[in-house]
């Protein structure tokens, strides 16, 4: 098992599949509703064991006059792999870009059911966010790195 980023088309193609299939698909949604307007400037992970894709997430930055921010979008793990880790290494990988980047503060927001895993991975949970498709409630959740 090891996280990379995507390389080719085809890691994309499967990449952009797995966030469709754990994210969208059983809310209903079209493939393609995975995607947004910042693909192209975001940094990809998956975790993957051999040709198998466990997991995936993205971080982003947004700079203003005052500070740059990341914020960590589309996290998914497979569920037969979910509670032995890996979103956790995911997510520090995921962290490691941004320290990098010369970022110290992370956000995100989570659906209700993650909430406890980001607890867990050192996230404060602030707020209430969106409800996603008027189904699951998300709440804004921050971190200092």
């Amino acid at each position: 098992m090891n996280i990379r980023a995507p390389i080719d088309k085809n890691d994309f193609e499967l990449y952009y599949n797995f966030r469709w299939k754990n994210l969208r698909k059983p809310l209903g949604q079209k493939e393609g509703t995975e995607k947004d307007e910042l693909e192209n400037e975001s940094y990809h992970l998956m975790i993957v064991d051999g040709d198998n894709i466990l997991g995936v997430g993205r971080i982003h930055f947004i700079v203003n006059n005052l500070n740059k921010k990341a914020q960590i979008r589309y996290m998914a793990i497979d569920q037969k792999f979910q509670k032995r880790g890996c979103g956790s290494l995911l997510l520090k990988e995921l962290e490691a870009i941004a320290l990098i980047k010369k970022v110290k503060h992370i956000f995100l927001h989570s659906r209700e059911s993650a909430v406890d895993f980001y607890l867990k991975n050192k996230y404060n949970k602030i707020k209430k966010s969106h409800i996603l498709l008027g189904q699951i409630q998300h709440w804004y959740m921050e971190k200092a790195l």
